[in-house]
């Protein structure tokens, strides 16, 4: 599992899959699922979701990069897709969260 977790930290933003994943550590993407459900009690494509949303997250406050440059820094080659992702995990557009933790702080 450790080896599961360090490779999505160090490749998420090359727009990794949890196939990708399993392929790298020569396992099935059924028993990694098990794995990362026993253990972590969250599944292999939320872990990696996680991944990204905290660097986005981190991003969006910390630099003045474009939504579409966050974007492509996590992985995706596409800002409305990004956009769809982040406001998934969210509740809010990244535009919105950017723009509410500004006046927050």
């Amino acid at each position: 599992l450790v080896a599961a977790e360090e490779y999505m930290r160090n490749n998420f933003s090359k727009g990794i899959t949890v196939e990708d994943t399993s392929e790298y550590l020569s396992i099935d993407r059924r028993y990694l699922y098990k794995l990362f459900k026993k253990y972590s009690g969250i599944s292999p494509k939320q872990y990696l979701s996680n991944i990204k949303i905290a660097r986005a997250c981190d991003l969006l406050l910390n630099s003045d990069m474009s939504i579409t440059d966050v974007a492509e820094k996590i992985g995706y080659t596409d800002s409305l897709q990004f956009s769809a992702f982040f406001k998934k995990q969210t509740g809010i557009s990244p535009r919105k969260y950017r723009n509410t933790s500004q006046i927050n702080s």
